[in-house]
């Protein structure tokens, strides 16, 4: 008995952070009586927390030999391979605990959820039928269910045994939170809505329950509910970063940007972020702000060189404003980080061009090796070969554009233009006309005016 209440007396020491105090009290019970093996855990998980890995790993060890069917002791095991990022012999350890007891709770749905990563959904699936059929109202046994039907395509299914877990979680405010994230990512947004509001029943002080349901909202587009629950979030939390984060986001949906901007500005300046900073440039670009955008993700890119996503947008925001010089400089810097990123390369083609510089159709070529399928991608490249007097070459690819989407008046104006180039000037002139014909303005509207005028000349 003494054991029991020093081992929950330690556990709720490494709650609070107090390892040091904790780990006395289970090392004494270890002494004591060795054979207390969930001390021996305990002090496996307190290893964890501390990444001492060799040490939980000994431990574990020498535990399973003793015990060589502790399925407890090979969870922990599975979880330390999977915090040193080998999944298959995290894997192993929670096979191997199923084909020892395949009604074990822990075990099978953390093994369910591995396999669902891997992508073995058929095996997940038999797994988690298998375990319902033992457990049929255990939550956590049917979220991984949904999961797994989920994946595999039956759809119908996940949202009807969500639906069931949503009446059955009565006002448990985290459990229906967990349920409606999935049923977020099924797209049953009324079913997700209804956990929502049960779970601030349940804890009308849930922030997390009244985050989604502002979220939720906003991508039906539905202000005046958002709103709503924006102003409950404010007068609850009044200084959370994400109450200013939701504040700038109700703003930008309802094209009050500079509310937005001030909103988004707090959230960046008490917690600075590259989400928070792109937050507020989306605020700023908006309003065609675009110095101050550049300026801010300058200040950030000085402090942080190596962040990839905000030197993205920078270079975008100064290619945008034609400072072409500036932006070739961000591009190539992201490139050269990450060398496969298809859309930098792209653009980078595009400014290239601009400025006649001599790599641009070699540019324009690596991004189409990187994304062949990629439509603005085909484009480039064909409209690259065209203004590189290549007209067959490039005419070969804007066809291949076209049949991707065909309704683009800028790839059909950049295949009259190849035409023109070819001397096929009767085919090049109807499709001038009709580019022209809708009124609509696309790159290279006025060109395409001028040639047209020229070909009507001759």
């Amino acid at each position: 008995g003494n054991h029991t209440v020093r081992n929950l007396l330690a556990s709720g020491l490494v709650q609070l952070g107090r390892y040091n105090e904790a780990k006395k009290h289970f090392n004494k019970i270890i002494i004591d009586e060795p054979d207390f093996y969930p001390a021996q855990i305990n002090m496996a998980q307190l290893d964890l927390l501390e990444n001492n890995m060799d040490s939980a790993k000994r431990r574990l060890s020498d535990l399973l030999k003793d015990r060589p069917n502790y399925i407890r002791a090979m969870i922990e095991m599975s979880k330390i391979e999977l915090a040193l990022g080998n999944k298959d012999a995290a894997l192993r350890w929670l096979e191997k605990a199923h084909s020892i007891d395949r009604t074990h709770i822990a075990a099978n749905t953390r093994l369910i959820n591995l396999l669902l990563e891997k992508n073995e959904n058929d095996r997940a699936l038999e797994i988690a039928i298998g375990l319902k059929s033992e457990h049929s109202d255990n939550h956590n046994v049917n979220i991984s269910l949904a999961k797994a039907y989920i994946q595999n395509n039956k759809k119908d299914q996940a949202i009807s045994l969500l639906k069931k877990m949503t009446s059955d979680a009565s006002y448990n405010s985290q459990q229906l939170i967990e349920i409606a994230n999935i049923q977020m990512t099924s797209k049953a947004v009324g079913d997700a809505r209804w956990s929502l509001e049960k779970a601030l029943v349940g804890n009308p002080d849930s922030i997390e329950a009244r985050t989604l349901l502002i979220l939720l909202e906003l991508g039906q587009n539905k202000l005046a509910p958002a709103n709503n629950h924006l102003l409950q979030l404010q007068a609850q939390h009044p200084d959370l970063a994400i109450t200013h984060i939701l504040t700038g986001d109700v703003a930008m949906a309802s094209k009050h940007f500079k509310e937005a901007e001030s909103a988004y500005r707090i959230a960046y300046t008490n917690t600075p972020s590259n989400n928070n900073l792109l937050r507020l440039v989306s605020a700023l670009t908006a309003q065609n702000n675009l110095d101050m955008a550049v300026t801010e993700m300058s200040s950030w890119i000085e402090k942080h060189p190596d962040d990839i996503t905000v030197r993205r947008y920078l270079a975008e925001t100064l290619h945008k404003q034609g400072k072409l010089e500036q932006a070739r400089v961000h591009y190539e810097k992201v490139l050269k980080q990450q060398p496969d990123d298809f859309m930098m390369a792209n653009n980078l083609a595009n400014l290239y061009a601009d400025i006649q510089h001599p790599d641009a159709l070699k540019m324009a070529h690596k991004a189409w090796k990187l994304n062949p399928k990629d439509i603005n991608i085909i484009d480039t490249l064909g409209w690259m070969y065209v203004q590189n007097d290549k007209p067959e070459e490039g005419l070969r690819y804007l066809r291949d554009a076209q049949s991707r989407d065909s309704s683009s008046l800028e790839i059909q104006y950049h295949i009259a233009v190849a035409l023109q180039k070819m001397k096929r000037n009767n085919e090049a002139k109807k499709l001038f006309q009709k580019v022209l014909v809708s009124g609509k303005q696309f790159p290279g509207y006025k060109d395409a005016q001028v040639r047209l005028q020229q070909l009507s000349d001759t």
